[in-house]
């Protein structure tokens, strides 16, 4: 009979050999129905090898060499794409770079370990977390987890200013950041400009009459915000 598939490893015909009459009988293996080379009774190559096996007992041999069919599956190999980082509302595709064999099937999984859920938006994720991709060929298969990041994107909020005499009085105008990540960077409206490496909240004296207003608000992931 034919030995069940297996992954990656030499496979002993000879326990796949039943029923031998004479029990005595010595079993010769190769590699073709009629004539052909002899083999060992391992096969160690992947994919699918035909083994022809021959019984000789007492001068006597088999009228007919017996076909065995073995099929060992190539080894499962995933190479992750490297992910950079994208700010929201961009998204990222977790397909990996390259799998061995190329013919093995992919399923991808909102978990590690292809743990959780099954997915099929890989091409276009948009929430931070660890996913996995796992490949199967045949009986062999792999995982690989992929981690990615979402970053959302930055808001601040310009608070504080009141009227103020003009005898070289100020007023505290604070710059504070509610979402993103420090340090940031600022425009504010003339005379202040262009501010960079702000921590959050950020404070400013000012004694010119003015309406201030924020722009082009950037965290320190690089993503433009609103304010």
């Amino acid at each position: 009979t034919n030995p069940s598939s297996v992954c990656a490893s030499a496979v002993d015909i000879s326990t796949s050999v039943t029923n031998v009459l004479p029990v005595t009988a010595t079993l010769s293996y190769y590699d073709a129905l009629t004539n052909g080379n002899t083999i060992t009774n391992t096969v160690n190559a992947t994919g699918s090898t035909s083994v022809f096996v021959e019984a000789i007992a007492n001068g006597c041999v088999s009228a007919v060499r017996k076909l065995i069919t073995v099929q060992i599956d190539e080894a499962v190999q995933i190479t992750p794409a490297t992910l950079a980082a994208v700010c929201a509302p961009n998204t990222i595709d977790i397909t990996p770079t390259t799998v061995v064999p190329s013919a093995s099937l992919l399923t991808y999984y909102d978990a590690i370990n292809a743990g959780g859920s099954l997915i099929t938006n890989q091409l276009s994720l948009s929430i931070t977390g660890t996913y996995s991709v796992k490949a199967v060929n045949g009986t062999c298969e792999a995982t690989e987890n992929i981690s990615i990041v979402i970053n959302e994107l930055p808001e601040a909020v310009l608070s504080g200013g009141e009227s103020i005499c003009d005898d070289g009085s100020t007023t505290d105008l604070t710059i504070t950041l509610i979402k993103g990540a420090g340090p940031f960077a600022v425009d504010v409206t003339a005379p202040i400009g262009s501010l960079t490496n702000l921590s959050s909240p950020h404070v400013i004296s000012e004694d010119a009459a003015a309406t201030y207003v924020l722009s082009n608000l950037v965290d320190a992931n690089g993503c433009l915000g609103t304010v």
